[in-house]
């Protein structure tokens, strides 16, 4: 099950099964305090390749690194969380 809050329609939950869930559009992003972001992941089709010129792997999925680069990118949030978790290690 996905777990949406509806914080612009009120407090509280919907639960929709990961089947009959459909994102258009998302935009994950690792931001520092001031709004800067380290890294942005997102599926907007302004890009169709990486800063080497290379296709994306998962088209129209990237990724900005923390020099503004673009990136091949899954397009997976568990992946997002993995490459966040690296800027947390001591």
């Amino acid at each position: 099950m996905a777990v949406i809050e509806q914080e612009a329609f009120g407090s509280g939950e919907v639960c929709i099964p990961k089947e009959q869930l459909h994102i258009d559009y998302y935009s994950y992003v690792l931001s520092e305090i001031g709004d800067r972001f380290i890294i942005r992941a997102d599926s907007a089709p302004h890009h169709e390749r990486d800063y080497h010129r290379k296709l994306l792997t998962n088209f129209p999925h990237h990724l900005h690194d923390e020099n503004k680069r673009v990136c091949s990118f899954s397009g997976k949030f568990e992946d997002f969380i993995k490459l966040v978790a690296l800027y947390f290690r001591p």
